[in-house]
């Protein structure tokens, strides 16, 4: 497509403008090669006008198609009913975490996730202010980290180093793993569960106030050490305690979770810890195994550590891993 065309690279949510940027540009030459085409005219035309109607903050169906868009469905397709179920969505004020819950939810679980925004948000006022409190004190510790790092860090890189600050910042050793039930203790305020399908966690707070976490029952081979780890980095290292906050950790979301993941490994089992226990430059799923139950770790994360930063070749053949 030429040295100006759309140009798709890995960015960095920084990068978020630029990239919105190409794209309408990219959709707005599409639009005008179809329009020179004369059996693509009508087409064309239709697609200008979806185009358009995105584009303006104000149009009257934009918030609906693009809810029906968060939501993965067809506004197009749809029938009257499920139309009507978005279009009474989108006539209530929209709370930021409803927004988030959107992108991780379908049409079919849309009312399940309307109520557990409701139950989060009630919960979020209910929450002390946050002045003078742990919270506050450790995020205003660790917060240069993301400043301190350059444009474009790749995003296991950012979870790794978030991880060494806040052991820094709590006296904790480097080479030692901590425990994130007790790192979170003083820092979140209520806890609770959720029953929706797609969705891990949700960590929120209200502007001033003090953070809260809903999280699914842990029914996976990472365990509930994981998933308070992973949590943990959304409370400490995104937002801002004085605005409305809400952060939806999802597979249904792309890089939700990516930073918070490498940050957890590193918490769970720290790479000098790792480094230090391993026999050779060459080991087997069952050294690997052996490291884990030497540092207490989930066996995944010492795995993760390994692999991503190359510190050793791992030979699956023949032992009781493969």
């Amino acid at each position: 497509m030429g040295a100006s065309s759309l140009s798709l690279d890995r960015r960095g949510d920084h990068d978020r403008p630029r990239l919105e940027a190409d794209l309408g540009e990219f959709l707005d030459r599409v639009v005008g090669r179809m329009r020179s085409d004369a059996q693509k005219a009508g087409t064309a035309e239709d697609l200008a006008e979806i185009w358009r109607v995105l584009r303006s903050p104000e149009h009257s169906q934009r918030r609906a198609w693009r809810t029906a868009a968060m939501l993965g469905a067809d506004w197009w397709t749809l029938g009257p009913q499920e139309r009507a179920r978005i279009e009474r969505l989108c006539d209530e004020p929209m709370s930021r975490v409803l927004d988030s819950l959107l992108e991780a939810t379908s049409l079919a679980e849309l009312e399940r996730s309307v109520a557990g925004a409701r139950t989060v948000g009630e919960a979020c006022s209910r929450t002390p202010d946050s002045s003078g409190g742990e919270w506050l004190k450790l995020r205003r510790t660790v917060e240069s980290t993301r400043k301190e790092l350059p444009a474009g860090t790749a995003p296991w890189d950012r979870g790794w180093a978030a991880a060494r600050r806040l052991r820094a910042a709590v006296g904790h050793p480097q080479n030692k793993p901590a425990s994130p039930e007790k790192l979170a203790a003083p820092l979140l305020v209520h806890s609770g569960e959720h029953d929706l399908t797609a969705v891990d966690s949700i960590l929120a707070w209200s502007a001033g106030r003090s953070p809260v976490r809903f999280s699914r029952p842990a029914r996976t081979r990472r365990g509930p050490g994981f998933a308070w780890a992973r949590d943990l980095y959304p409370v400490l290292f995104e937002g801002a305690p004085d605005v409305e906050f809400a952060h939806v950790l999802s597979r249904q979301i792309a890089g939700s979770a990516s930073v918070a993941n490498a940050f957890a490994a590193e918490i769970l089992a720290p790479i000098e810890a790792v480094r230090a226990l391993l026999p050779s430059l060459h080991i087997s799923s069952d050294d690997v195994a052996e490291i884990a139950d030497e540092l207490e770790s989930p066996y995944h994360c010492v795995l993760h550590q390994i692999e991503n930063h190359r510190l050793a070749s791992i030979d699956r053949e023949g032992t009781w891993f493969s």
